[in-house]
């Protein structure tokens, strides 16, 4: 198999989830969060109803939801964590990637999927997810340096105007 052709289609894999996760987040859940808060509220001990009020709640663009969802997840993982055989473990931790995604945490999110490829190192959703988060870490990353060159710019602006300033008095 060649390196290009891999990379390839792991790129169509990356570009697949992100306009997965872009029309999810279209999608009006509302009525179901509604319906799944009361099922949890019932028994807020039951995984089941957790999960679900979870991946519903990682659907909405809004963060609060997003922090809520990522909460609950992480309850889940560390819960699942302490059972001799788990078999959410992986669901739960992509999920609460999925959500650090979302959230723009993607130093956290790298952290959850490193975890995830040390127990399944091939799983090309484990590593699309890795993928998409490098780029929008790297994106931010450069965004970040882009805004603080253009106020190293403003600023030796203006000193060099109060230089002058001082220099005509």
């Amino acid at each position: 198999v060649s390196t290009q052709s891999t990379w390839g289609s792991m790129g169509d894999e990356v570009a697949n989830l992100e306009e997965r996760l872009e029309m999810e987040t279209k999608l009006d859940v509302r009525a179901l969060v509604v319906n799944a808060e009361v099922d949890f509220a019932k028994d807020p001990k039951n995984d089941q109803a957790k999960y679900l009020l979870a991946q519903l709640l990682l659907k909405s663009r809004e963060k609060e939801s997003l922090r809520r969802a990522r909460t609950l997840l992480r309850e889940l993982a560390e819960a699942e964590q302490a059972k001799p055989e788990s078999s959410m473990l992986r669901e739960y931790l992509y999920h609460q990637a999925l959500a650090n995604l979302k959230l723009g945490d993607y130093d956290l999110g790298l952290q959850i999927v490193a975890r995830l490829l040390q127990l399944e190192p091939k799983n090309r959703q484990f590593l699309a997810l890795n993928e998409l988060l490098r780029r929008k870490w790297q994106r931010e990353g450069q965004i970040g340096l882009g805004i603080a060159a253009a106020a190293g710019v403003v600023l030796a602006v203006a000193f060099v105007g109060l230089v002058k300033g001082v220099a005509r008095r």
